[in-house]
């Protein structure tokens, strides 16, 4: 575990779409005061609450905890780290640079890893998210009852397996019994295995492969043209993508800005940010990649089959508190299924201001999806009439980055309370086994055979 110490006509139209851009993209950008790389990079940016958590109603007693957490923030991998420094090698060690933001560059050396490996800032990230829900939930006599140990899984990966050990000491820094957590269940990554915190699809493809290629081809000219104003390097689209990668992980390596974000304009991290909102709406999520559901239906059946007592893959069937340590892709399959952030196609020349897929607010490092199982008493709904008349009814209420979700949609209109975030738990169950259902015959479609 790391100590704690990402033709004309045509020609008129962009031009028309990148003068309106400023205006449509100003409701996305964040507070000075917040360094724009941790809030609009995309999935590589941090974890930081979508909204306050707001607790539970007092007419109801916590049942059950189901959270599914994505590790935290980590090295580049082999892939992006190559192509970072290809475009590195075009721009660092040069004698002059006519643009003063861009004069670090002359001594630069790049040290930010390949591996993927997690870093100390997302060791962290984890061991505040164990700390938070461990106070949440947790805390007192009392919730140390309700929690007892917490069932804690992670998949094989180094990553995963010492983001899960994070959490679990973050965790016990909240408990008065300092008793230590095992990571209860670690599953294997190879490709016969059947691993639920996994996503894997072979025929996965998208529907418009080419989304952040065109997003790019509108905005990122004037970036390459401002950086070679007085002199060329032959920088292109993916350089200035890289340039960003390089401003978010380079500045949680050094615990600091990194110099590398002051090659962009405040406006052009909405821009960045869409970037990484296409990628991950065409590439991972559904409907942009229409098989990426089924990656989740493995994760929804133990969800299923833990909210119905049906545990028998578990040691102790008394169990209350579910922690699952797994990869952002299986968290947005798991959203899809769900029902969540699923807007309309993503334009891929115009954002719109009033998109719910926001990469940065549903799967940042770190980020998280808490199912919360509420057993209510009449008064919840009926208030002191209930009380007397109504018996108790079992809720759940689903928290992603601490916003509750509107589970309308879900369940339906009657079966729902509180604007839509609290959910009647039979027709919870009942509407995510259908939606799990098609979610599980769309694997059909994955390729891997009988």
């Amino acid at each position: 575990m790391i100590a704690l110490t990402s033709d004309r006509k045509r020609t008129v139209a962009r031009t028309w779409t990148a003068t309106i851009l400023m205006m449509v993209l100003a409701s996305d950008l964040v507070s000075a005061a917040d360094p724009l790389y941790k809030s609009n990079s995309g999935q590589n940016s941090a974890y930081t609450p979508v909204a306050e958590y707001k607790k539970y109603s007092e007419h109801c007693a916590m049942k059950q905890v189901h959270l599914l957490q994505t590790p935290g923030a980590r090295q580049p991998a082999p892939n992006p780290s190559a192509s970072m420094q290809a475009t590195l090698a075009k721009v660092i060690n040069k004698t002059h640079y006519a643009r003063s933001e861009m004069a670090f560059l002359a001594n630069y050396t790049y040290n930010l890893g390949d591996e993927g490996s997690l870093i100390p800032f997302g060791a962290s990230q984890l061991y505040d998210a164990g700390s938070t829900i461990g106070k949440r939930y947790c805390s007192g006599p009392l919730g140390k009852v309700f929690c007892g140990t917490p069932f804690l899984r992670s998949s094989s990966s180094t990553r995963l397996r010492e983001s899960a050990g994070n959490w679990s000491e973050g965790f016990l820094s909240s408990q008065y019994t300092k008793t230590p957590i095992q990571t209860s269940v670690i599953i294997s990554e190879t490709s016969d295995s059947r691993n639920t915190l996994s996503n894997n699809c072979p025929n996965l493809v998208s529907i418009v492969p080419d989304a952040q290629d065109e997003w790019r081809a509108v905005w990122t000219p004037a970036v390459v043209q401002r950086l070679q104003s007085e002199e060329s390097y032959g920088l292109n689209s993916t350089d200035v993508l890289n340039f960003a990668y390089l401003c978010a992980f380079d500045s949680y390596a050094i615990n600091a800005t990194s110099p590398f974000c002051g090659l962009f304009k405040s406006y052009e991290w909405a821009y960045i940010e869409y970037d990484g909102d296409l990628d991950k709406y065409y590439g991972n999520a559904y409907p942009g990649a229409p098989l990426s559901r089924s990656q989740g239906a493995g994760y929804v059946n133990e969800l299923l089959a833990r909210l119905t007592s049906d545990r028998s893959y578990v040691d102790k069937d008394t169990t209350q508190f579910y922690a699952d340590v797994g990869y952002n892709n299986l968290m947005l399959a798991v959203f899809g299924i769900l029902g969540f952030f699923q807007d309309d196609p993503l334009s891929t020349t115009l954002p719109c201001p009033m998109r719910s897929f926001v990469s940065s607010k549903m799967v940042p490092f770190a980020g998280r999806m808490v199912v919360e199982s509420l057993d209510c008493s009449g008064a919840f709904e009926g208030g002191y009439w209930g009380k007397i008349f109504k018996g108790r009814t079992d809720f759940v209420r689903v928290m992603v980055n601490d916003q509750a979700m509107d589970l309308t949609s879900l369940c339906g209109q009657s079966k729902v309370t509180e604007r839509g975030t609290y959910c009647t738990r039979s027709a919870f169950v009942e509407a995510l086994a259908k939606a799990n259902a098609v979610a599980t015959k769309e694997f059909e479609g994955c390729g891997f055979g009988k």
